[in-house]
């Protein structure tokens, strides 16, 4: 049968090799204490449980020895759960040993999720994307909450800043675009409207006249007409006017115009010779 090895008989060298365990404390706010038949002496690692979590500056006493601080490797203060710890008495302060991670990040400061661990201890994440995601999609670019931050970041890149501009060519009457990749805001045309009748027959001069040049619209804000007073030959002024109408979509506009007068003529017609349209 093995023989057991007596206090006596285990040299000094194996002795300081052993890491005793002081037991449990007490404790009256952060000032610990515990009572252990084992010493501990400057430059020995022990383990020891504490009853209750710290909450700033904790303290330990050992026996009738003057109560030292309990810091961290760094020289900050330990923060104490209620769990057992492995500390080392360096002459000034107990030293926990492998306490884990340290630094001052904080949990709004991590994505919601993800444990850390800071001088304070181990703690979950609260940062959600879902202020990100939604402000990247109402900017008209697709994200979504199982996007991570660095692919978020790429879409950000992907939103339009800056003005867009299409143009085209007009019909008569009217034109209709459907198919622009921005929202219209300002709308420019070229237009042009006339009237003509012919009254030789009855010895007068015919009458005719014709009117034209840019008008512009803004999104929200009113129509307004391009109007003229002109000489004809048999009424002497003629008042002649373009009416437009503007109806706006996501993607395009519709533009309608219609020539006016203020006595009944023939041949009266209206056209848009080309567009600009301007929006994000």
């Amino acid at each position: 049968m093995a023989k057991g090895i007596t206090a006596q008989e285990m040299d000094s060298v194996t002795a300081s090799g052993l890491v005793p365990h002081l037991g449990t404390t007490t404790n009256s706010g952060n000032s610990y204490s515990v009572t252990s038949n084992t010493p501990i002496s400057t430059n020995q690692k022990f383990t020891i449980k504490f009853n209750v979590a710290s909450s700033t500056a904790p303290t330990l006493k050992i026996n009738n020895d003057t109560a030292l601080p309990i810091k961290k490797a760094n020289g900050n203060n330990a923060k104490l759960y209620a769990s057992v710890y492995t500390l080392f008495r360096d002459g000034s302060a107990f030293i926990l040993q492998g306490e884990g991670g340290s630094g001052n990040v904080q949990p709004d400061q991590v994505e919601a999720g993800f444990t850390f661990t800071n001088d304070n201890g181990e703690f979950t994440g609260t940062l959600s994307k879902q202020a990100f995601v939604d402000a990247i999609t109402s900017k008209g670019v697709t994200a979504s909450m199982a996007d991570p931050f660095n692919t978020l970041a790429a879409k950000i890149d992907q939103i339009s800043t800056g003005l867009k501009r299409a143009s085209g060519n007009g019909a008569p009457t009217g034109v209709e675009i459907v198919n622009l990749d921005f929202e219209p805001l300002i709308i420019i045309i070229r237009c042009n409207g006339s009237f003509y009748y012919n009254d030789g027959h009855q010895g007068n001069d015919n009458r005719s006249a014709q009117i034209g040049g840019a008008m512009y619209f803004v999104k929200g804000e009113h129509n307004y007409n391009i109007s003229a007073s002109v000489t004809t030959g048999r009424d002497g002024s003629t008042n002649i006017e373009i009416n437009p109408t503007v109806s706006w979509y996501l993607n395009g506009f519709k533009i309608n115009v219609q020539t006016r007068t203020s006595s009944s003529s023939n041949n009266i017609s209206a056209s848009i010779g080309n567009w600009v349209a301007i929006g994000i």
